[in-house]
């Protein structure tokens, strides 16, 4: 998938996508940058795989669940 970016629009710029890349992948940051943004730093293409697409699901759905709760958490 080399449209990540598009697809993840709206939120690219509120989630710590090097927490993503380390947590979730075990990867540095700059290896999630390149999947998301379709470009590898050498200007080879690049992109998430099927699996790398649905894991990166699963770590966005965790962290809804997670700020979900923390934000019940604020409730008196």
């Amino acid at each position: 998938m080399r449209d990540a970016s598009k697809r993840l629009g709206d939120i690219l710029l509120a989630v710590s996508w090097g927490d993503v890349a380390g947590t979730y992948f075990g990867e540095r940051p700059i290896w999630l940058h390149e999947k998301i943004s379709g470009r590898s730093r050498s200007g080879l293409p690049a992109g998430l795989t099927r699996e790398e697409a649905g894991r990166l699901r699963e770590a966005l759905l965790d962290l809804s669940r997670r700020i979900s709760l923390a934000a019940d958490r604020l409730q008196d």
